[in-house]
């Protein structure tokens, strides 16, 4: 069975759970890198709901081919998550934060996307270019009791709603970056304690940078830690005049690597095999190395 055949059956058989209750839609949406994956949305008839969740299926589509899950499974779960993901009860209120630019500058991050790759989805998206890069922004809530972190993507549409203009939005979506506690982490220490199970987030972490070492960028979340490199303060302080070159590992965090001996053309090389071999398409940032400069304490494309 394909997935589209699956997607069908799926709705059909949530159709039959839901009965009038509620609209079940599935469609291809468009991710990050050119990737459509296929999403489920459930409108419950009665409610007046201003967003819908989308429920991404290809992961329980796998365990369905490979006899893990049988289609009740799937119903079962599909109608649980849906419970759990009710916008009302992430954001304080979903209907002012999509109408008040004051209710949802709280709410408001970047992130970092290849430029070339996402021309389709740029279109659609406020932005701004940083390198070779671009900077989006989204709507992220903190996480309710099920652990599900949600996002909505500020549209052109809904940042001509807010009425403001770029400046205003940048400067929220920084100062918002500063509280998800970006660090530095020894790499050496990171390794060892995934070794050895450790749950100590915070044993490699580093206030200043020595040379001939290895660190990782990220934030306490662990998810599109990459944005960091828009935290010039927290770079300047912990880089010093150091010269590095910046491996984008993906989109979720980045590699700092002392530029004394280093040949930029190979790590070219290896971040393209890495990204061909070993990243999610949808989480690859860059094929090529960025280059702190200590003088200038600029980042540069290498």
């Amino acid at each position: 069975m394909s997935i589209k055949s699956f997607a069908k059956e799926l709705k059909k058989q949530l159709m039959k759970h839901y009965k009038d209750k509620a609209i079940v839609e599935i469609s291809d949406i468009l991710k990050t890198n050119g990737k459509k994956e296929v999403g489920l949305s459930i409108i419950f008839t009665e409610a007046e709901d201003i967003a819908v969740p989308v429920i991404y299926i290809e992961g329980m589509y796998e365990h369905y081919k490979n006899n893990d899950y049988t289609m009740d499974d799937c119903v079962r779960q599909i109608t649980e998550l849906r419970d759990k993901l009710v916008y009302e009860e992430c954001f304080e209120d979903i209907k002012s934060i999509l109408t008040s630019w004051d209710e949802a500058k709280k709410y408001v991050y970047p992130r970092l996307i290849n430029t070339n790759d996402n021309q389709e989805l740029l279109e659609d998206l406020i932005s701004y270019p940083f390198l070779d890069l671009s900077v989006i922004f989204f709507l992220r809530d903190s996480a309710g009791e099920s652990g599900e972190t949600q996002s909505i993507k500020i549209t052109k549409a809904l940042f001509d709603q807010y009425g403001i203009d770029m400046d205003t939005l940048k400067e929220a979506a920084l100062d918002n970056l500063k509280k998800d506690e970006y660090h530095f982490e020894n790499m050496e220490k990171v390794l060892f304690r995934i070794m050895e199970n450790d749950t100590d987030d915070n044993s490699g972490e580093v206030t200043e940078f020595e040379s001939g070492k290895l660190y990782i960028l990220s934030n306490s979340r662990n998810m599109y830690g990459a944005a960091g490199l828009l935290y010039q303060d927290l770079l300047k302080k912990t880089l010093k005049d150091n010269d590095i070159y910046i491996i984008p590992s993906s989109v979720h965090e980045l590699i700092m690597i002392p530029a004394e001996n280093v040949d930029p053309s190979e790590l070219t090389k290896m971040i393209q095999s890495v990204n061909e071999t070993a990243v999610k398409v949808c989480d690859r940032l860059s094929d090529h190395p960025y280059f702190y400069n200590g003088q200038t304490q600029q980042v540069l494309c290498a």
